[in-house]
């Protein structure tokens, strides 16, 4: 067996030097394979983010399925700016009631957008983004809506010890698709202005059916508001209603109910005529 020959400290130190310059490569090399798979998941994460925008901005504006939201014709039977007693003001495909024992009153008007300053509301906030052009000097073609002064007054709970609960502008119980159900998305919106309030009242122009929109004593005094909201598929009966007692006046405009999640971008669409989603098309 040959002798080997003890290495001498220079070729040792060779020997280090080359070994700590190959470790340096691959650890070079292993940077830039994490640099390269960090930047392809940024890289994804943005053409995700990119075409949900897309589709967010693109989506089709469905109709909203509920009826009557635009004009309010057939709230305080199809009067304008007179107040009604908010029970008998509404007729088909509305309706109203005090839920099991709760106590309570109040009055509804249909106002033009003209005579909203003389009920103290100014035109102006979000409603009058969605409404008039960039410049604020003009309304969009199609905005001749008028808007609901609701004046409710909550004074106790119901019998059976829960919460008061004071249903308006209800439009029935759904039965086109399974209450929870649908892997779809859905969305409720309106625009709203809280001018009063007081206790613990709150005000839910969307509830149960669709995603709830909920109005309460902070936003008392910041003008038009616009509010949107979303779930997976429908819940229960469209529920609109004052919970807890106290004294709120709101005014609403534009509620809307319709499919899919603009992501709290303006949306508003008519109903689709006799259908609604009370009906089996």
């Amino acid at each position: 067996m040959p002798e080997t020959t003890p290495a001498t400290s220079e070729q040792m130190a060779k020997l280090i030097d080359k070994f700590t310059e190959l470790k340096q490569y691959f650890e070079g090399v292993r940077a830039d394979i994490e640099a390269e798979r960090k930047a392809l998941q940024e890289d994804r994460k943005q053409l995700f983010e990119d075409l949900d925008d897309y589709i967010t901005v693109r989506l089709p504006v469905t109709p909203n399925l509920l009826q009557d939201t635009k004009h309010f014709d057939k709230i305080c039977k199809g009067e304008k700016n007179k107040s009604v007693e908010i029970i008998a003001a509404h007729s088909s495909p509305w309706s109203s009631r005090l839920y099991d024992g709760t106590q309570g009153s109040g009055s509804v008007k249909v106002v033009t957008v003209d005579q909203l300053e003389n009920e103290g509301i100014p035109f102006g906030g979000d409603l009058a983004r969605a409404a008039n052009s960039p410049g604020g000097e003009r309304p969009f073609y199609g905005t001749d809506f008028n808007v609901l002064l609701l004046d409710v007054t909550v004074t106790a709970d119901r019998s059976n010890g829960y919460s008061a609960l004071f249903l308006v502008l209800n439009q029935g119980c759904p039965t086109f698709t399974g209450w929870g159900k649908g892997e779809f998305t859905t969305q409720s919106a309106v625009f709203f202005n809280c001018l009063d309030q007081s206790g613990d009242i709150v005000f839910s122009p969307h509830s149960n059916m669709p995603a709830s929109v909920d109005v309460t004593k902070e936003d008392v005094g910041k003008g038009w508001t616009y509010r949107q909201a979303t779930r997976t598929g429908f819940g229960g009966c469209h529920q609109p209603r004052f919970t807890g007692k106290g004294r709120m006046k709101v005014a609403i405009a534009l509620p809307y109910i319709g499919y899919g999640d603009h992501k709290g971008r303006f949306v508003w669409a008519g109903s689709v005529g006799r259908y609604s989603h009370n009906d089996v098309v």
